[in-house]
């Protein structure tokens, strides 16, 4: 970590001793965030009301999905 940061920075950002980061290299650029002890949390919040806004849409979708295996399968 560069040097001018100070921990007061570290505590801005979040930053805890010890604590793991990603570093991902975007050309020019450097990212650094903090490693996430679960990556499919951040993804269930991604899909909210793609395949329907309230349980009944959903359970829609699904049942039409499921309709287009069978046909699919025959």
């Amino acid at each position: 970590m560069p040097s001018e940061l100070t921990w007061t920075s570290y505590k801005k950002l979040g930053i805890q001793p010890g604590q793991k980061m990603l570093l991902e290299n975007q050309g020019d650029k450097i990212i650094l965030s903090p490693k996430t002890t679960s990556y499919t949390d951040p993804l269930a919040s991604s899909l909210k009301n793609v395949y329907g806004r309230t349980p009944e849409e959903v359970n829609t979708y699904i049942r039409n999905e499921r309709e287009t295996w069978d046909r699919t399968l025959s």
